[in-house]
């Protein structure tokens, strides 16, 4: 590897600074929070020696920053920051010499809505695969098929919901035509990928990308090949109960699957891994010439008009099945769906149906959204209905979560749904702190709560009133 691997810190090797020169001289906190000063200088005693190598330890920390994002919270990124100069010493080693073994993955389940295994990397391993993913991802864009709204910049549900619409109306002219919904699901589809056939796609896509970068086009195989060829189901550490994993079925635990089968969803580059294997199955729509789909993870959503339903049932779905299963695919039955338009179809967290005879079509927030929403919704109230000093501690939290379903549910038919929630809020205690803002499209804190009124002068009694609660359940807890 590092006979092969030849590039330093110069303007041809700009692919793998992300735009950055390599010097850590910023003065301020866009990157980390402790700032990049401080951890040159914890450093400075060997920097020479650290820039010298193929792979700069300034670039290491600058894909250090953009692999937490979103993550500060977590328990796994506090750990990892309580010491991380020491940590990315340690990834500088392993990524400039010639063995990179990744760390012993940690996994739990999750129990709701289904039974899942997750299984997702160390911190320190979250920063080559977030190196390969975004230097990859512009190459891997062009072989996605554009029906694909799933983690793709630019796109989303909503996106793919939208498309949806408008696919019934040009598919139905404007409801002219009787249509249905058809989806079509995988069974288990991340853990049905042939990591091997994944490595080939890339290794196909790497070698015409950087044809004329040799250096380049070896470190992306090199990592590649150790992503999606290491098991991470061997040795990980458990993170809840293991008789959790008794809920879920054989064919759903990653260590009884084959090897070099599966990837495993809590890792960056299972994603794209999947977006990239969807597009050989998608292709098979596309020669039969059914156009107006949209795909989203494992789910298909096919637009049809009634008289093409047999012809799809009789020929096109036998030879999905076979293309399917060349790769190592297979359909789940049990969740295909095929209904006439006005009966809808539950897509991406969303629940879509025509209106006879208009060509109109109405969305509403699925079932599980709406219960999912109710469920946090419970908690808050049940809690904290007797407990000032737990609403002072979480209004923001209540806040945020609500904000975040009403964002979803102000695409959607649902203003008596955001109404109800909104007055059970209001009529709890929780009221007092929070009120709704521009016939209930959102919440905000009443001014005098907010963190910054808080701690204004104006605001003493209120504190000392919060301190001496506060002392108070803390003297009757002891």
């Amino acid at each position: 590897m590092s006979g092969t691997l030849a590039f330093q810190s110069n303007s041809n090797n700009a692919w793998i600074f992300n735009g950055n020169n390599g010097n850590l001289n910023y003065n301020n906190n866009r990157i980390n929070a402790n700032g990049a000063r401080v951890f040159r200088d914890s450093c400075l005693a060997d920097w020479e020696r650290y820039q010298s190598a193929p792979i700069p330890l300034s670039v290491i920390y600058i894909w250090y920053g953009i692999a937490k994002r979103g993550k500060r919270r977590t328990l796994v990124q506090l750990r990892f920051e309580a010491d991380y100069p020491g940590h990315l010493r340690v990834l500088w080693v392993a990524m400039n010499g010639p063995i990179y073994i990744p760390l012993p993955s940690r996994g739990f389940v999750l129990e709701y809505p289904t039974p899942r295994e997750v299984i997702h990397p160390e911190m320190l391993d979250r920063i080559p695969q977030t190196m390969w993913c975004e230097t990859i991802r512009p190459y891997a864009e062009q072989r996605m098929d554009p029906a694909s709204y799933s983690c793709r910049v630019g796109r989303g549900a909503l996106a793919a919901v939208r498309q949806l619409i408008h696919l019934y109306q040009v598919e139905s002219c404007g409801g002219k035509y009787r249509c249905r919904f058809i989806r079509i699901d995988q069974k288990s589809f991340f853990l049905h990928i042939y990591r091997p056939m994944v490595v080939d796609l890339f290794r196909e896509m790497i070698d015409e990308a950087f044809a004329d970068n040799i250096p380049k086009r070896d470190w992306m195989n090199w990592l590649c090949r150790i992503l999606y060829l290491s098991e991470p189901a061997e040795g990980f550490v458990r993170d809840c109960p293991i008789e959790k994993w008794g809920l879920l079925p054989a064919h759903k635990i990653a260590a009884n699957l084959p090897p070099l089968t599966g990837v495993e969803i809590g890792n960056l580059d299972a994603q794209l891994a999947g977006n990239v294997v969807s597009a050989l199955y998608l292709a098979v729509f596309r020669e039969f010439g059914y156009q107006a789909f949209v795909h989203y993870t494992d789910d298909v959503i096919l637009v049809l008009r009634e008289e093409r339903v047999e012809q799809f049932n009789r020929f096109f779905l036998p030879e999905l099945r076979k293309r399917e299963a060349a790769i190592g695919l297979e359909l789940n039955e049990k969740k295909h769906y095929n209904q006439p338009t006005a009966h809808g179809v539950t897509a991406f967290g969303y629940f879509v149906k025509s209106i006879p005879g208009t060509g109109g079509v109405v969305i509403y927030p699925s079932k599980r959204v709406v219960n999912n929403c109710r469920l946090r919704l419970s908690a808050y109230l049940t809690r904290g209905g007797d407990d000032l000093y737990y609403r002072l501690k979480n209004k923001e939290h209540l806040r945020d979560t609500m904000n975040s379903y009403f964002g979803i549910f102000r695409h959607c038919e649902a203003y008596d749904l955001r109404k109800a929630i909104a007055e059970e809020i209001l009529s709890s205690d929780w009221g007092d702190m929070i009120e709704q803002v521009d016939d209930y499209k959102y919440f905000r804190i009443i001014p005098r709560y907010t963190v910054k009124a808080y701690r204004t002068y104006k605001n003493k009694q209120l504190r000392r009133f919060i301190y001496n609660y506060g002392k108070t359940r803390t003297s009757q807890a002891a």
